[in-house]
């Protein structure tokens, strides 16, 4: 299952003044703390990391997000800083239509592995699907089709690639109008060793 948290561009780096930030990893049993992350968010410096690599929180890399609407545009409402800001009782609310999206790109190549969502009963995305790109070219992750409720929910990636930008683009809603509310994003994953890292 995944974990992602942040709305704001390189939220964590400039909370920090863009000098090192230490890993907060693991609220999920079994998710180990590694060392500081602090070396991939300097430009041209990558992790040296792969599989062997425990799983973590892929917002530490201070992720960039966007999303495909706001409803009334109400951002200080409803916007999307509330994915991933830790509380429950916030959340991103899309306006009407078909479909939504939630887009994120990383500062560096990650294997994403795992989804977490929480979602509002009744404006639910009805089938999701994972598109990834590295290096501007598109790679197709799979899909998941998420359950009509207000627990949350975790997904394994169908099919777990190297990529520098993920897209959850939500073909259609439970909501009449096209509307989705989410309260938490998580995403799981790993750096990756190098630019052609498949997952192990």
């Amino acid at each position: 299952m995944l974990h992602s948290r942040d709305a704001a561009p390189f939220h964590n780096a400039q909370k920090n003044g863009g000098k090192q930030i230490a890993c907060q990893f693991a609220r999920v049993p079994g998710f180990k703390r590694i060392a500081s992350m602090s070396e991939s968010l300097l430009p041209g410096v990558s992790v040296r990391c792969g599989s062997e690599c425990p799983r973590v929180f892929l917002y530490q890399l201070c992720f960039f997000c966007r999303v495909s609407s706001v409803l009334q545009n109400k951002g200080k409402l409803y916007g999307k800083q509330f994915l991933t800001d830790g509380c429950d009782d916030t959340c991103w609310n899309s306006e009407g239509g078909r479909p939504q999206f939630i887009a994120l790109s990383f500062p560096q190549p990650v294997v994403v592995e795992q989804i977490v969502l929480l979602f509002q009963g009744g404006f639910v995305g009805k089938e999701c699907r994972l598109d990834g790109s590295l290096l501007q070219s598109r790679i197709s992750l799979g899909s998941f089709v998420p359950a009509n409720g207000n627990a949350e929910q975790v997904f394994d990636v169908p099919n777990p690639s190297t990529v520098d930008a993920l897209t959850l683009i939500f073909e259609d809603s439970t909501d009449f109008f096209g509307r989705i509310i989410v309260y938490k994003l998580d995403v799981l994953g790993r750096p990756a060793l190098d630019p052609t890292t498949k997952a192990q």
